[in-house]
């Protein structure tokens, strides 16, 4: 019985939070991912990551070559290379995942200004991102009721 009561009411609600035209707001939805691949600055970061990457990428190729070439018959000469190796391979991946994070960051920080510049030019009061995460890319800050919802939950949750 109460979800009968419930629902009408939601309803009514929700019509008259809507029922002035004027006061809606154009919502929009972003594929992340294709706008995160394809804005150039992230390509250009990409080209800088190869480059700052290229020396190491160059030592495990030589270390790989030697290792699989066999040419080398000491087991000592071969442990020693393979140690080499793995060595070689933890600062590379270190390395890489330092500079991509650094790279993301920048990129992500320009893709942030951006979005809520197209949305403000456009009349948007939302964009959400379509990552299956439920993120949403900008909000006009007059929308934001983090601070309300904070209040809420702590004050229920005791």
């Amino acid at each position: 019985m109460s979800k009968i009561i419930v629902v009408p009411c939601f309803l009514a609600l929700l019509f008259s939070c809507s029922s002035n035209e004027d006061e809606k707001q154009k919502i929009g939805f972003m594929e992340i991912g294709r706008v995160f691949e394809s804005y150039h600055v992230k390509k250009d970061y990409d080209e800088l990551m190869k480059k700052d990457l290229a020396h190491e990428s160059n030592h495990l190729d030589s270390l790989r070559v030697l290792l699989v070439g066999g040419t080398i018959t000491d087991s000592m000469e071969i442990h020693k290379l393979q140690k080499d190796y793995y060595q070689a391979e933890q600062l590379f991946s270190s390395k890489y995942e330092k500079l991509s994070s650094e790279y993301t960051g920048k990129v992500n920080e320009k893709l942030n200004v951006l979005i809520a510049d197209y949305a403000k030019k456009n009349g948007y009061g939302f964009i959400l991102g379509s990552s299956g995460n439920g993120s949403v890319m900008y909000v006009d800050s007059t929308n934001n009721v983090t601070d309300g919802l904070i209040t809420f939950i702590n004050s229920e949750e005791k």
